[in-house]
């Protein structure tokens, strides 16, 4: 940390990215390089890593509040949405500041139709981490989203 906390970024990049090598379960590190990613203006790269961090440890506040700005940093609006109300679950104030500024309440059948979208076109340009989160986003939006499940599944046994 001592790296980012100097803002160089690139070696604190660097540094994270050996940790996940050391250990590819350690979502803190993800979480980190994400950070890492996001002040460098790498919002996609931002976005992959906090889902990761995600994936790994759900209970990552910081993770949805940072996933969501990357998100909106990237045009996706009802992404960012989403991740700031799970945030705000979590009970993180920052996030409930920016659920009451930026997000209108649209139908969540509708929004997990776009988020299912969004991962065919995710998963069809391989960017699968990516992909799984949407689908994943879909499915917390509509339960009962069986292709959206159908399709999550089949990428993370690819991905293994």
């Amino acid at each position: 940390m001592a790296k980012f906390n100097s803002n160089d970024f690139y070696g604190a990049k660097a540094d994270f990215t050996k940790a996940i090598a050391l250990n590819p379960n350690f979502s803190e590190a993800y979480q980190n390089r994400a950070a890492t990613k996001y002040n460098l203006r790498d919002y996609g790269g931002a976005n992959a890593d906090y889902t990761k961090a995600i994936q790994l440890n759900p209970n990552l506040t910081a993770a949805y509040l940072w996933r969501g700005d990357s998100k909106y940093k990237l045009g996706d609006k009802n992404g960012a949405c989403v991740d700031w109300k799970k945030a705000t679950q979590l009970v993180d104030k920052q996030a409930t500041r920016l659920v009451a500024k930026y997000c209108n309440v649209v139908t969540s059948k509708t929004t997990a139709v776009n988020y299912y979208k969004t991962g065919e076109r995710k998963y069809n340009s391989k960017d699968y981490y990516g992909a799984i989160s949407d689908y994943s986003e879909a499915i917390q939006l509509n339960p009962n989203y069986s292709d959206a499940y159908n399709k999550r599944g089949g990428i993370q046994t690819k991905i293994k």
